[in-house]
């Protein structure tokens, strides 16, 4: 408070906000990840984070050749840190600017593929084809082409189960297929009757 005039006026002095700086690296091989996108978005929002732009809190800041990073002005409090970069999966990262960031690791996109046969042995065409992770909170949906074949593209590393669903006759993995970063898996469905 400082008086002028007589008059007593409050002074308020606006910080400059805080700073993170934080590290990314490759979840396979643990190595940096240059030139990756990080910014500071409202994990309110985080339901629209996925497919939609977020909204910026803070400067975008890209990773350097060793993968770290620096967000200035960042707003204080329980943020998502948001990481995007052309090769790997986006991650979402809760973090308290106040604090050091945990290190974010990259997964890069997982693909699985297979064919869809009926309960003769016949290729399945328009097929339903389903596959879902609990434990990666991940999953896709397709249908097989004419000659029975399917690919889902762009899925967590991680266990999932495999349906596939068609008229009156369905089939479903046995096992759950493990998802690697960056590799392709097969699945081969048989159908049969409901």
């Amino acid at each position: 408070e400082v008086t002028v005039d007589g008059v007593d006026v409050i002074k308020i002095v606006l910080g400059q906000g805080e700073k993170v700086i934080g590290e990314v690296v490759d979840a396979e091989t643990g190595m940096p990840v240059p030139d990756a996108s990080v910014s500071l978005a409202d994990p309110a929002k985080i339901e629209r984070l996925r497919f939609v732009r977020p909204e910026r809190l803070a400067d975008v800041a890209k990773t350097g050749a060793g993968g770290y990073y620096m967000l200035t002005r960042a707003p204080r409090g329980m943020l998502l840190l948001v990481v995007r970069h052309r090769d790997y999966l986006p991650e979402f990262v809760p973090v308290n600017t106040r604090k050091t960031p945990p290190v974010v690791t990259l997964h890069k996109p997982a693909t699985m593929k297979g064919v869809v046969r009926d309960a003769s042995g016949a290729l399945a065409a328009g097929v339903r084809v389903v596959a879902l992770s609990e434990q990666v909170y991940d999953g896709g949906e397709t249908k097989t082409d004419s000659f029975g074949r399917w690919t889902l593209k762009g899925l967590r590393p991680g266990p999932y189960q495999v349906h596939a669903l068609g008229g009156a006759v369905n089939a479903e993995s046995t096992t759950p297929v493990e998802l690697q970063d960056g590799r392709t898996a097969t699945v081969a469905l048989e159908l049969a009757p409901q």
